[in-house]
Parts: C-alpha cells; structure tokens; sequence
C-alpha cells in the first residue's frame, strides 16, 4: 500500500475572494505519483436562521453555484476544477516554470467536456462540489447528512472539495513524479473563491419548494376532521411514496406550515387562518406513508374543530457564507 503524505498550505485560512492565493512546498529527494494526488480544500457552509428555535438550530439544504455573467448565480453545474483560476508548479533545479497556466478555470473545465465520458462524469459525481439530481430528483448539497426517518438530527458536515492534479496540471498525469532529480518543488495556486462573482451558494428547498421538487402534489398533508382533540404535531403527507429517496422531508428541516381550523359547531362554520413555521424532529415511513412530528403543536382542536387545507413550503435562512478553513495537497508516494 503506497504512502500517503499531507502538505499544508503555506498560507493559513480563513480563505475567501480576497484571500484566495495558495502555496505548497514539496520536499526534495522524493517521488510522487501526480495521478492519484489531489488538492483537498476544506471547510464550512455557515447558516443562521431568521428566528432562533427552542429545539435547535434548523438544518438548510444548498448547492454551489457559478455566478454567471450577468452575476447571478447559475444553474449549470461546474466541476471541481473550475476552482483553480492559476496554477504555477516550479522546482529548485529549473530557472523556467515547469508548468504555468493561465485562466486554467476556463481551459480545464472546456477540455472536460472533450476528455470525459459520461461514465467518467457521472462516476465521479459524488465528489463534486456542484451536485446533480439524484434517483430521487432531489439534490442534497455536498457535505450534507439529511435524515429522512427516525429522529437522529440531520448534519451540515465539514465540505471536503478533492480537486485531482491531473484535472488541472499536464504533469498531474506523472505516475512518479521525481522531487529527487527536481530538487525541492512549488506548486503556487489561485483559487476562485469571491462569493459574489464566482463560487457562490444558493438554498435549495426554500421558499421555492414547489420549483425546487418538481411537484405540488408533494406540497399537501391529510385533513384533520372534526373529532380529533388535542394538540396537532403530527402531520401525514397526503402523496405516498414508494421510496423514501423521493422524500422532500429531512429531521432538522424547517417547514412554513399554512392551514385553516373550522369550528363545525358554529353556523354558518367559522375559519381561522394559520401560518406558523414548525421544525421537524421526528419522520416515520410506513406502508408508503410518510409522517412528520414537529417540534411545537400547530394548534389545540377541541371535538368540532378541524383542520384542512394543510400545505407546506420551505423556509429561507437567515444568512449563508463559505467559511474555507484549510487548504491541503495529498500527494501518493510513487
């Protein structure tokens, strides 16, 4: 089994837009292979929510974007190569660099489209930093653990973003590359960090939950009908589910809940409109069905009270920001 070795950044984090220049020192007398060696930058999506809940603090789902060029954020999904702006590698033994490219963003990620099959593209997916659909027609951002069943709260992991040296350097392709004959070795990076013009974040099953999931049908719980009493936290979804991969429900997931109470006993019956917004912390899935218990009751019913016409959407948070902490290159002894 070969060896692995780690090389810091010179430069410590926070990296951002500003802060975006990285160095790494190779030591000497030493051989690589560049072709299974990458460089792993790391971090943090941080999010806050517009109001502070007692149960805890609510867990958004995401994606990484491109802003495009009227400085929106894009929808056409990026690989992870598309980081690195400049990538400048030079040795001790050489006056001249041994690979400098300019723009390596725009060149690497045009000869992708040339150099990759689908199967490459798609096998590899799981490591992007731009994450596609799933089986289930969903996204889930990188570094995510959403729970859909049980009551296990859902996790906003550290982002770990592998980009392959063979992806944006020619010499990454070098099986033993020999520090030993090249004397000590620098590899000088720009990364595009700027959330504002190009690597940004955008939520996914916001307030847009009906455009993000693709189906209304997924947007309605069952009526409660007159006869129930008590406090209402539990919520059945109207469509069934075959899978649980089909799940727009996560445990940590904040949900704007809209309904109306009827009290049966008046006439002509009276409504109340309610909108509350309720965390989930409980899903169980049985017999196709999915039920939902929340974090605070939607309201109290007495014998001829009803609830119906319940919906749901998403919930915007508050803020969001890339907290990149680390920046390491992996390297495979040759």
């Amino acid at each position: 089994m070969n060896r692995i070795v780690k090389y810091q950044s010179v430069q410590s984090g926070v990296f951002n837009g500003s802060k975006n220049l990285v160095d790494f020192e190779i030591m000497d007398n030493t051989q690589h292979n560049f072709k299974n060696s990458y460089v792993n930058l790391r971090g943090n999506v941080i999010t806050t929510d517009t109001t502070p809940r007692a149960f805890g603090k609510a867990v958004y789902n995401y994606n990484f974007k491109w802003i495009d060029g009227t400085g929106a954020p894009s929808n056409y999904k990026f690989t992870n190569e598309a980081i690195i702006k400049n990538a400048r590698l030079t040795c001790d033994t050489q006056s001249a660099p041994l690979e400098d490219t300019r723009l390596s963003d725009i060149l690497r990620t045009q000869l992708a489209h040339f150099t990759s099959s689908d199967d490459d593209v798609y096998g590899q997916s799981y490591k992007d930093i731009s994450q596609g659909r799933t089986q289930g027609d969903l996204i889930v951002g990188l570094g995510l653990d959403l729970v859909k069943e049980g009551s296990r709260m859902s996790k906003n992991n550290e982002v770990s973003v592998q980009i392959p040296l063979n992806k944006f350097l020619e010499l990454g392709n070098m099986e033993n590359f020999p520090t030993n004959k090249l004397g000590k070795t620098r590899l000088h990076l720009e990364l595009n960090l700027d959330q504002e013009k190009k690597l940004s974040i955008s939520q996914f099953q916001g307030s847009d939950m009906a455009g993000d999931i693709g189906n209304n049908d997924y947007l309605l719980f069952d009526d409660i009908l007159a006869g129930s009493t008590g406090d209402v936290e539990t919520l059945t979804l109207t469509q069934e589910f075959v899978d649980l991969k089909y799940s727009p429900f996560w445990v940590g997931q904040l949900l704007e809940i809209t309904a109306d109470k009827v009290d049966t006993a008046q006439t002509p019956p009276t409504t109340t409109a309610i909108v509350v917004q309720r965390m989930i912390t409980n899903i169980s899935y049985n017999n196709q069905e999915i039920t939902i218990t929340l974090d605070e009751s939607l309201t109290t019913l007495t014998v001829d009270e009803e609830l119906i016409d319940i919906s749901y959407n998403g919930v915007n948070w508050a803020t969001a920001s890339l907290e990149w902490s680390q920046c390491e290159l992996v390297l495979e002894d040759g």
